[in-house]
């Protein structure tokens, strides 16, 4: 394998966003891409077309309700105005990681819901529920009071 072909492994930082109900022209479009000259390639061609310096290279797609957008090179989606715009009337989860830290944040209708760095507690900062804290650490989410709870 030669180095062209690990491109995207020597990257120092990894950028991920999920939104929630909105296509790809939309995601694309809240993070200012002219999609006029957005491209659609194979990996093979993205790798051909655009060395590791190139500057920043999304990748999108959709999972049933959820858009992913990938970013190589310098990241745009962890900047709270792209991640306000990518939740608008929805949700977004951030996952970015670099220089060894690894953040997670969810953005609700616009705003900072839930940010973290899985395994320490000490840097949750949550405005109203954490979902994510609770599912990645395996903690069960605390009842509602709709819901009802049987014990002993």
């Amino acid at each position: 394998m030669g180095p062209e072909d690990t491109w995207w492994a020597r990257e120092d930082v990894a950028c991920l966003t999920l939104t929630r109900g909105k296509p790809v022209t939309e995601v694309l479009g809240a993070y200012g891409v002219d999609q006029g000259g957005a491209q659609y390639l194979t990996v093979q061609q993205a790798r051909s077309a655009f060395p590791p310096d190139a500057g920043v290279v999304l990748r999108t797609g959709q999972l049933d309700e959820w858009t992913f957008c990938h970013e190589s090179g310098l990241p745009e989606g962890f900047k709270p105005a792209v991640l306000a715009r990518l939740s608008s009337g929805s949700e977004t989860v951030l996952f970015f990681s670099a220089d060894g830290m690894t953040n997670i944040r969810r953005f609700a209708d616009g705003h900072d819901a839930e940010s973290f760095e899985p395994g320490n507690p000490r840097t949750l900062r949550v405005s109203g529920r954490n979902p994510l804290w609770e599912a990645i650490h395996g903690i069960a989410p605390h009842p509602s009071k709709e819901q009802t709870v049987e014990g002993p």
